[in-house]
């Protein structure tokens, strides 16, 4: 494959599966959230990094468990190819009903890494910085956004991401 079929390949096969991981978190589909990452795949938020596709759709199944509506989208999204790699920073946002029937809004950064594996373009390293946690009228609270320097690349993929401070 020629290097513009290859990037055109990635930055397509990055935003499927982008699509496809938002779809599981809606759906709250575990099978299908698993779908989206590598075998080896990581998952960087709230202080802590889960190692693993199981481990990982672990995880995010018991995050889950808190909220009973849950909606995500990526928007922003600057992708990077090289080979059967690619990186990609992006802008999400959810929308989360809470246990009490209330709704709160999260924003924040993921630097994703992604690995060709076959047809699909799976995330090898998906890092998540909060930026903003509160009410959709956005009088919750904001956080510290570093310099990240031109997109996609993390510039200190080896820092700890913040710990979930939800407390408004």
């Amino acid at each position: 494959m020629n290097d513009l079929l290859n990037r055109l390949d990635g930055d397509a096969g990055v935003r499927r599966t982008l699509a496809r991981l938002g779809d599981s978190i809606f759906r709250r589909d575990p099978e299908a959230h698993g779908e989206c990452y590598a075998e080896d795949g990581e998952w960087h938020a709230f202080g802590t990094i889960t190692r693993g596709r199981q481990a990982v759709v672990d995880h995010w199944w018991n995050v889950m468990q808190g909220f009973p509506f849950v909606r995500q989208s990526i928007s922003s999204l600057v992708i990077e190819v090289d080979g059967d790699t690619a990186a990609s920073r992006g802008h999400v946002d959810e929308v989360l009903r809470m246990p009490d029937g209330s709704y709160q809004v999260v924003m924040g950064i993921y630097h994703s890494t992604f690995r060709k594996h076959g047809d699909e373009w799976l995330i090898k390293v998906h890092r998540y910085d909060q930026v903003y946690y509160g009410s959709p009228m956005l009088d919750g609270k904001f956080f510290p956004v570093m310099d990240y320097g031109k997109p996609p690349h993390d510039p200190d993929p080896s820092r700890m991401t913040a710990t979930m401070d939800i407390s408004l």
